[in-house]
């Protein structure tokens, strides 16, 4: 196993008494490698992305951490995250038939001349 890998764990933050997770890189100092989280799933995101650009492997208790503290804490209370879902393929049905036809688009703007606005000001 190679003696850099990505971790994170749990700290207490500078500016409140709030813990947050720290993910970083073992056996480096580059802050480009490391942040700071509020979430589990932010900052299991940001494992990932620290994979993607450093091709370190993740520690399986780091994510096993991650995922039972997401799951434990805070899947229903995180209502801005929703899982991505595969696009269901558009069924005719009968609302289909009640739309206006495509003849019956709104009038297009068009600019005053200034013989309209003399028309309209007298």
């Amino acid at each position: 196993m190679s003696q850099y890998s990505i971790v994170a764990e749990m700290v207490q933050s500078n500016k409140s008494n709030n813990n947050v997770w720290f993910v970083h890189v073992t056996g480096c100092d580059n802050p480009e490698l490391q942040g700071y989280c509020k979430h589990a799933i932010k900052a299991m995101q940001f494992c990932f992305i620290l994979k993607a650009r450093t091709q370190f492997p993740i520690e399986d208790n780091t994510l096993e951490q991650l995922k039972s503290y997401y799951a434990e804490n805070e899947k229903g209370k995180l209502q801005w995250y929703k899982p991505r879902t595969p696009k269901e393929e558009a069924q005719p049905t009968e609302a289909v038939e009640e739309q206006p036809a495509e003849d019956a688009q709104p009038k297009k703007r068009t600019r005053r001349t200034k013989k309209q606005i003399e028309e309209v000001a007298a």
